[in-house]
């Protein structure tokens, strides 16, 4: 008898020990669209300013944008001024990390985000 209750109580524990790591699996999935969304709109808020001004905005600029310089997993966007250029020769002008696939989410000059580990220079 008390084996089977030992036996049970693994099942139902590993269980649930699965189904909550897919929870949190699916929350980043679900997140990681919004942190793309977020990173546009912050990109096109720095080209607007740099359309303006005929350059990219200094740090105090960039601080004063408030909470929307926060992802939905309460990680602050990094600028960067100037930009940093990647071995393949594109340049991030913002990144964050998210906990999907312990990635940055990076924005670029062009406009484009990626999600994937980028070296730079």
């Amino acid at each position: 008898m008390k084996a089977k209750l030992v036996i049970a109580f693994i099942v139902v524990f590993g269980i649930g020990f699965y189904l909550g790591a897919m929870y949190l699996r699916l929350q980043e999935y679900a997140r990681a669209s919004g942190h793309f969304l977020q990173a546009e709109e912050v990109l096109a808020e720095i080209e607007d300013y740099k359309n303006r001004h005929g350059e990219y905005p200094d740090q105090d600029w960039f601080k004063n944008l408030g909470d929307r310089r926060v992802t939905t997993e309460g990680r602050i966007w990094i600028y960067y001024n100037p930009p940093k250029k990647t071995l393949e020769g594109s340049q991030i002008l913002i990144s964050a990390p998210i906990d999907y696939g312990r990635r940055y989410v990076n924005g670029h000059v062009d406009g484009t985000v990626q999600s994937k580990k980028v070296e730079t220079q």
